[in-house]
């Protein structure tokens, strides 16, 4: 169960990681 819960907690953990470094860059490259 917990392993379950891990595999598809992790990979949510990256992209909204990746989403939100996307959105950081793009904030510094347009000012």
């Amino acid at each position: 169960m917990k392993v379950k819960v891990l595999s598809l907690l992790v990979p949510a953990l990256l992209v909204a990681g990746a989403a939100n470094a996307a959105e950081v860059y793009n904030k510094d490259a347009t000012n």
